[in-house]
């Protein structure tokens, strides 16, 4: 019975939160981000450390790892990828060598299903940069989305560019996925956990 309960409450969480999101779009209104307040805590965290990388294990999927370069007032990087000889990464992260898993996770053919994120600026994911600013850009696999705000309203067609709903609706969930690594990266930095 409990359970059932606990379902139809996650069921009701995600009904609201896309209603939140199509009202939002509806509006043309930006989503508020959630990744903002963490990629500036872990910049900081980094530089108050002394390192401009680092990597740990996604607790959530063996063979998983996620990984940040730091790059002081211009950019943030983080990738999340599986790696098809784990061993290699864990031999990385336990001599401390973050510069080369990020490196190997960023690069290498062993390296899958990759998640990766170019924080202009280092302070989260924007929907809708200022004019002249340089966007964010989240590449999933092969498919890069550039948040540079261009986008058609919901009402009109154009087959070269996505809908507004549509880009907010990449938008949230991009900038979830990367709140949840920047958290996970965070949270390994401040215990020591590697």
């Amino acid at each position: 019975m409990r359970h059932g309960v606990h379902v139809r409450e996650v069921c009701a969480t995600l009904a609201v939160a896309a209603l939140v999101i199509s009202g939002v779009a509806a509006r043309g209104q930006a989503p508020d981000p959630v990744s903002p307040a963490k990629a500036t805590a872990l910049a900081e965290a980094l530089k108050a450390s002394g390192l401009a990388a680092f990597a740990v294990r996604d607790p959530e999927r063996a063979g998983r790892f996620v990984a940040v370069l730091n790059i002081p007032e211009v950019q943030l990087l983080v990738v999340s990828a599986a790696y098809s000889k784990p061993s290699d990464i864990e031999y990385r992260l336990t001599h401390k060598e973050y510069n080369q898993a990020y490196a190997d996770l960023n690069n290498s053919t062993l390296a899958t299903e990759r998640f990766f994120v170019e924080d202009a600026h280092g302070d989260g994911l924007v929907a809708r940069p200022k004019k002249g600013v340089l966007p964010d850009t989240v590449t999933v696999g092969t498919d890069q989305r550039v948040f540079d705000g261009d986008f058609v309203s919901n009402n009109k067609k154009n087959p070269k560019k996505i809908t507004e709903g549509e880009y907010y609706q990449a938008f949230t969930s991009a900038d979830a996925r990367y709140a949840r690594l920047l958290g996970l990266l965070l949270d390994n930095l401040k215990t020591g956990t590697r």
